[in-house]
């Protein structure tokens, strides 16, 4: 039973502990400088993304998610842009799925 939202409203704890888990896991991605402390558009995704997310572990794939399509748009030359809130929504469990098996 999940409280989340009822009782309290876990999601900054829980985006921000996962972003400390993603810091750990794949410091190659995010151990830099500017990576130092979640920025406020991260979170403010984690927070829109939250009724997604079933269980623990997939925020920190979601942090790295994100990392990944921001880093993505800033090296591309052709106009990329990150995924929206409403593409990863819509098809979160395919993305998981890959995610799972990249990762």
């Amino acid at each position: 039973l999940d409280f989340d939202g009822v009782i309290c409203d876990s999601c900054g704890e829980s985006a921000q502990a996962a972003f400390l888990a993603a810091k750990k896991v794949w410091p190659e991605i995010l151990d830099v400088p500017r990576w130092t402390e979640m920025p406020t558009w991260m979170e403010k995704k984690m927070r829109e993304l939250r009724p997604v997310i079933e269980t623990g572990y997939e925020n920190v794939m979601l942090i790295r998610l994100l990392v990944q399509e921001a880093r993505a748009a800033e090296n591309s030359s052709r106009g990329t842009r990150p995924l929206t809130v409403g593409e990863i929504m819509a098809n979160w469990q395919d993305l998981k799925d890959k995610l799972l098996r990249d990762w």
